[in-house]
């Protein structure tokens, strides 16, 4: 499959004691303020195992264009969305979700694993593509990449750019701008969150105005862009705080949260 596009340096990783010239180890941030090494070494070659490089990504590219591998009934099949079963569609089609950004159609996906953050986001009307790879856990990849398309495509969006915060921009699919809430509003989502679903914990804490989120693999925790109250975006999904008398409710307490992150939506977390 990497041949026939002239993809030199990509690789699968299927064998941790092999050397690999010029490859980028992975890093991130821990508690005390230091960085530490975080470059996962499994043997697989599914998710995380390839390795890659921004030119051969624009090899990758150029075959959704003109396939030298797969037909183009293929690549068209890749791009068709799904939908559930009460028939409300989805943005997700074969391992690509497919959207909009500032008024253009949009196919992206980004990846993460260990320190590793990558993303690679096409403007398919445009012809222009924007590929981003990063070893640093808080890179923000998707972040850059729609920070490049704002420049590269300024005369040709429709819409205004999300507004931008110091701790970064929400993904577009998160729905939008950051709005400010206050330190008080902030603070009525701080504690922890377990899922049963996917036996996995969200820990908030708060930085002044701004709510944060630590996982169980992450090193240190992570600011989050408030869309409005309740709901926040982080790294592609979005973030529901639910209330025990419904949405805004005045003076209900925050009982849980939901998840959506694409493909998947209303993932439940209940507050311990």
């Amino acid at each position: 499959m990497f041949e026939p596009l002239g993809m030199r340096d990509t690789q699968f990783y299927d064998d941790v004691t092999r050397a690999v010239k010029n490859r980028a180890f992975a890093y991130e941030r821990t508690v005390a303020g230091g960085v530490r090494d975080n470059t996962p070494h499994s043997q697989r070659t599914g998710a995380g195992g390839v390795l890659t490089t921004v030119r051969d990504l624009l090899a990758w590219d150029n075959n959704f264009y003109e396939p030298k591998v797969g037909t183009k009934a293929l690549i068209a099949a890749m791009q068709q969305p799904g939908a559930l079963k009460s028939g409300k569609p989805l943005t997700y089609a074969y391992g690509l979700q497919i959207d909009k950004y500032r008024g253009l159609p949009i196919v992206e996906h980004g990846g993460s694993l260990g320190g590793y953050r990558a993303h690679l986001i096409r403007f398919p009307a445009e012809r222009t593509s924007v590929a981003c790879l990063c070893n640093f856990g808080t890179s923000d990849p998707g972040g850059r990449a729609r920070r490049v398309a704002d420049e590269v495509l300024r005369d040709r969006f429709t819409s205004a750019a999300p507004s931008r915060t110091a701790a970064g921009a929400p993904d577009a699919r998160a729905g939008g701008s950051v709005v400010k809430l206050t330190a008080e509003q902030i603070r009525q989502y701080v504690g922890r969150y377990d899922s049963e679903e996917l036996d996995t914990t969200f820990v908030f804490d708060a930085d002044g105005g701004t709510l944060r989120l630590k996982r169980e693999r992450d090193a240190a925790p992570a600011s989050l862009g408030a869309l409005a109250v309740d709901r926040f975006g982080f790294r592609g999904m979005v973030i529901r705080f639910l209330r025990e008398n419904g949405p805004g409710g005045p003076g209900s307490n925050v009982t849980g949260l939901a998840v959506d992150a694409g493909r998947v939506e209303d993932i439940r977390f209940s507050r311990r």
